[in-house]
């Protein structure tokens, strides 16, 4: 929580007194800023499914730490998580056409509509985080959490000083992916010395890579008739559906065994 609270304070606080003057034609630095945390807000789709996650999900890794099997089952469902914010991230981004107007209602804040993918993502990672920060509550081993926060919010500083100069609020949606992208590694490599987890790091890796591309060729995919484009870009998180289930066949199957054969 202190991750999320430091890295959203940080960025919106700093952002419109590190911008230059004039950077946006007609705004000043607190309008733009303004814009910036307005955008920051559809993100917040991404970060209420991850805190409801972290609720419910802690008292159950908990109750599970003394079964043997706890880091296979641990393993599952930072899968299972992955799956279905990847799937929320392009429902969401693909979207934005209509889903930013609806919530920004006013005139000039969908000039920064191009980053809400980038906040997205980056709430994913966060939520990412929380699956692998188990290692350190179970083994008591909590002080970790202090120092990954502490360079997550250097990381927060230091990319909006050097960045928001140079690309606005890109730069400021950077701040957020990189903290807690950063933050994923350390806890994911002091995990792995302190707690082995069979992670599927390789394909977890490749539904987020996959998953981003795919939320910002959605945003920009134009095709001119609105209708059309609705459909189309909806179209893409079918196809996402069905790359997940290439590559989760056997393990669907597995959940799921041939009805021919005679098993429920």
């Amino acid at each position: 929580g202190l991750a999320g609270v430091t890295n959203e304070l940080f960025s919106r606080f700093l952002f419109e007194y590190v911008l230059p003057p004039n950077f946006y034609a007609g705004l000043s630095a607190r309008e733009a800023g303004g814009v910036f945390g307005a955008n920051f807000k559809l993100a917040i789709m991404m970060n209420l499914v991850i805190q409801a996650f972290k609720y419910a999900a802690e008292p159950f890794f908990f109750n599970q730490s003394g079964n043997k099997n706890s880091p296979q089952l641990y393993a599952k469902v930072m899968h299972a998580f992955i799956l279905f914010c990847t799937v929320l991230m392009i429902a969401i981004s693909v979207n934005l056409e209509w889903i930013g107007p609806m919530f920004l209602r006013q005139e000039g804040y969908e000039a920064a509509l191009f980053i809400v993918p980038t906040l997205l993502m980056g709430y994913l990672l966060l939520g990412i985080y929380f699956n692998l920060s188990i290692w350190f509550k179970i083994t008591d081993q909590t002080k970790y959490s202090f120092w990954i926060t502490l360079v997550g919010a250097i990381i927060t500083v230091v990319i909006i000083f050097v960045f928001v100069p140079i690309w606005g609020y890109m730069g400021g949606a950077l701040s957020t992916i990189s903290c807690y992208f950063v933050m994923c590694v350390l806890c994911y490599y002091y995990g792995e010395k302190y707690y082995p987890i069979p992670y599927q790091t390789g394909k977890g890796i490749l539904y987020l890579v996959i998953s981003f591309a795919i939320s910002y060729f959605g945003l920009y995919l134009d095709l001119g008739i609105p209708v059309l484009n609705f459909f189309v870009k909806n179209s893409l998180i079918l196809a996402y559906l069905g790359f997940i289930f290439l590559l989760e066949k056997e393990q669907i199957q597995a959940y799921f065994p041939n009805s021919k054969e005679g098993k429920s």
